[in-house]
């Protein structure tokens, strides 16, 4: 995975979670893989399956952008677990379907 920097207008948000935004990315498709981003900062995660079962969630830097901070990063992996068959069938819908996610804003709390 050699993710890079998306650019707003190739990154469909499909969650706001007090400011930490949950995207995906135009140019990267499979894996799975559903960026986050607060503020200037961003990390990317693969989500890894076999046998139509999860079995990683493998988080990393962008390059050239700063990697969000450790609390944000438990965040991140909170709402892709917590949100998974949501993400799985939104990045179908995108990349299979050609349809824009619906963004949604969480106000419950994912720690």
């Amino acid at each position: 995975m050699n993710p890079k920097a998306p650019t707003q207008t190739e990154s469909p948000v499909l969650f706001d979670y007090y400011g930490l935004e949950l995207f995906l990315n135009s140019s990267d498709n499979r894996p799975i893989h559903i960026y986050a981003r607060s503020g200037e900062n961003m990390s990317v995660a693969a989500i890894h399956f076999k046998s139509g079962i999860q079995t990683s969630i493998d988080i990393r830097n962008v390059p050239d952008v700063g990697m969000i901070d450790d609390r944000e990063i438990r965040k991140f992996r909170a709402l892709i677990e917590q949100n998974l068959s949501q993400i799985v069938n939104s990045w179908v819908d995108y990349y299979v379907y050609n349809r824009k996610p619906i963004a949604e804003r969480i106000m419950k709390p994912v720690e």
